[in-house]
């Protein structure tokens, strides 16, 4: 007895080609291949990103032979919600530079709301405030050039910060501060306690705090001046010699 089945075809929309290609992305990710993991890097290495105007998110993390990222190019992407960039690209523009991006061009991009970069040196740092614009729901960010890299901390919101002069700490990075979970700091010029030097009222989302290498850290909270929980989620503190 014949049979015959009918087969309709059409194009798919874009939220399903969309969610095709991360599917892609994540069987490439999740590949012990290091020769499909390369291609990918190269990939995205060499296309040219400023064009990819409704792009969503995008993954540089560990991408170590991009050189320079023309100036603009991150400020084109205003549909931007992911952007990772730890161990990938740090020459970062300094002041008027105007050879390669800026880290004043991700302040503009108001639909981001997930973080991570590397900034190894702190006079690449925008005069304005980087972070108050935007509403960061994780993030890593490296400040400083002797950390160990990313991928390291176990919660969704990590501020490592290796400054020596020239930035009021808890002024700049006031919002990564008020809501992170993991904070480490090294050599903070002046730090005597890190409340309330570094936050006034008490860091109450942090789980994880490791100040190292501040030698005239006094306190790690100077009490006399506060009546409320300091650290009511704190799970681990390290205060190495």
């Amino acid at each position: 007895m014949d049979t015959q089945k009918n087969f309709w075809l059409r194009e798919f929309s874009k939220e399903e080609s969309w969610e095709l290609f991360k599917k892609k992305v994540a069987l490439i990710e999740s590949s012990k291949s290091e020769e499909l993991l390369t291609i990918a890097k190269e990939v995205v290495a060499k296309c040219e990103i400023g064009k990819l105007t409704k792009l969503q998110l995008l993954d540089l993390s560990r991408c170590v032979q991009i050189e320079s990222i023309p100036p603009g190019v991150l400020l084109n992407l205003q549909m931007l919600e992911v952007l990772l960039m730890g161990s990938s690209f740090s020459k970062w523009a300094v002041g008027d530079q105007q050879s390669t991006a800026s880290l004043a061009e991700i302040k503009d991009l108001r639909k981001l709301n997930t973080l991570a970069i590397d900034v190894p040196v702190q006079n690449v740092l925008p005069k304005e405030q980087l972070f108050e614009s935007l509403h960061l729901q994780r993030y890593e960010v490296c400040i400083g050039d002797k950390w160990r890299r990313f991928g390291e901390s176990k919660t969704s919101r990590l501020l490592k910060l290796d400054l020596h002069t020239g930035i009021d700490t808890k002024h700049y990075f006031k919002s990564l501060l008020d809501h992170g979970e993991d904070l480490h700091v090294r050599r903070l010029a002046d730090l005597k306690n890190v409340v309330p030097d570094i936050n006034e009222k008490g860091l109450i989302e942090l789980k994880h705090l490791v100040v190292d290498g501040n030698f005239e850290l006094q306190f790690i909270a100077d009490l006399s001046e506060h009546k409320d929980m300091i650290f009511p989620k704190l799970e681990s503190l390290d205060v190495p010699y």
